[in-house]
């Protein structure tokens, strides 16, 4: 009986590994597949023969994938809204993030705007000139702003131009946030 104990756990134990090893497994296609590591072959798959105006997030591979590459607005305006609605911080630095979060929430609004109309490339660029300057403005850092939302306005800073474009046609423009 102690024998038929000792294969049962034996075998219990060997199960719960390979369980295990399958939940890793399947967690690392999970995150391939839904953008965590993105080699540049995945990338170039998913690009297909597009290859006018990329709009994705700042990873490497994307940079040079397209013709003309822009950054996503949804995702630093969903990290400002999260932000803004964080539990842990204090209401002075959430007000913080939610100034940010609007600011930039209407100035993209009034990007949506400018590509509805028609093309027009001295129009196209006087409106990227005066969106451009509200930017700037709205990603100036506080020193009363929290670690988090500074982290989020110096990489807005850094990647500044690469959020606006002037290219012909109609430039993309996220609707999901």
């Amino acid at each position: 009986m102690k024998e038929e104990n000792t294969t049962l756990k034996a075998l219990v134990a060997e199960q719960k590994l390979l369980i295990e090893k399958l939940r890793l497994r399947i967690e690392e296609l999970e995150q391939m597949v839904f953008g965590y590591k993105k080699p540049k072959a995945f990338a170039q798959n998913l690009k297909g023969h597009f290859n006018q105006v990329g709009v994705s997030d700042d990873y490497g591979a994307y940079r040079n994938l397209f013709k003309y590459h822009q950054l996503c607005w949804a995702h630093p305006l969903r990290k400002l809204k999260d932000l803004s609605l964080s539990g842990t911080l204090k209401d002075k630095k959430r007000g913080l993030c939610l100034k940010t979060h609007q600011g930039l929430r209407a100035l993209h609004e009034e990007l949506k705007i400018s590509v509805a109309r028609t093309f027009d490339l001295l129009q196209r660029q006087v409106t990227k000139s005066l969106l451009f300057k509200k930017f700037q403005e709205i990603i100036q850092p506080d020193q009363d702003d929290p670690e988090k939302l500074k982290k989020i306005k110096t990489a807005l800073s850094k990647n500044k131009d690469k959020y606006f474009n002037a290219h012909r046609g109609k430039f993309p423009v996220s609707k999901y946030f």
